[in-house]
């Protein structure tokens, strides 16, 4: 069991560094600053940067949220470069924003942050809630097909619609059945896909599940492409979401960038 557990571990911090490094061959990096440079301006707050934040035009000022301080993530993550680890301004939830008052950012920043949320949709809703209105959603996904995530099932926008109906109804115990597929596919086939280790025999795998159930492990619950993504923002713009439209919405190869504006003027 351990064995595995250091095998997600080893995928977190190797994906951390590829998405870090600008000689990773990744042209999001410089469309990522790209497209900061074009639509972030006043304050804004990102979600989980660690050692990798956006960079952002001068006219922009960026405040950090994360679930654990900077002291806590040097030591989670000993093979990253603490110099380069933010400093925490909020320790908060970053998919429930608690303690982040209602329109209260002209920006969130949420880069690779919104796959390892069991209910994506609730996480959309409360990121939306601390913008003021006109304000931004900056957000990046990583693709399916290019990701250790290959493999899997693709996440439909009805899925995760539903998920954000059982959250809303407070039913635990489906999303906990729900998410038990999540983990099944994470432990079966993104860590071995990743490691080139074969997957755990149905025994281990099982005792598995059962362990990251128990712990919520955050992992990459749900699936993305292009397609699958802007079918979600068109799901929730019919209902939940009004106030949101896309603004823009680009293939930078390993990863979906999303810019979402909240109306100025309620809906």
């Amino acid at each position: 069991m351990n064995r595995f557990r250091s095998f997600a571990k080893a995928v977190v911090i190797q994906t951390l560094k590829a998405f870090g490094r600008p000689s990773s061959g990744l042209r999001s990096n410089w469309v990522r600053m790209q497209l900061a440079k074009k639509h972030l301006r006043g304050t804004g707050i990102e979600i989980g940067a660690m050692h990798n934040p956006l960079r952002v035009p001068k006219t922009a000022r960026v405040e950090y949220l994360d679930v654990t301080t900077r002291e806590e993530n040097i030591r989670k993550f000993p093979d990253l470069d603490p110099q380069a680890l933010v400093n925490v301004d909020y320790l908060a939830n970053g998919f429930l924003m608690d303690g982040i008052a209602s329109s209260s950012f002209d920006f969130v920043i949420a880069n690779h942050v919104l796959e390892h949320a069991s209910n994506p949709v609730g996480a959309l809703v409360q990121w939306f809630r601390v913008l003021k209105p006109g304000g931004i959603l900056y957000c990046a996904l990583p693709r399916m097909d290019i990701t250790f995530d290959k493999g899997r099932k693709l996440t439909t926008a009805a899925h995760m619609m539903e998920d954000y109906q059982f959250c809303g109804d407070h039913n635990r115990a489906q999303m906990r059945e729900r998410n038990l597929d999540h983990y099944r596919e994470w432990l079966s086939i993104a860590i071995p896909a990743h490691t080139g280790q074969p997957p755990p025999k149905p025994d281990l795998l099982a005792v598995q599940i059962g362990e990251y159930a128990d712990r919520e492990e955050e992992i990459h619950f749900h699936t993305f492409t292009m397609a699958s993504a802007l079918e979600l923002l068109r799901e929730l713009a019919k209902s939940v979401l009004p106030q949101m439209t896309v603004v823009q919405a680009l293939d930078a190869r390993a990863e979906i960038l999303l810019i979402l504006k909240k109306s100025p003027t309620p809906q």
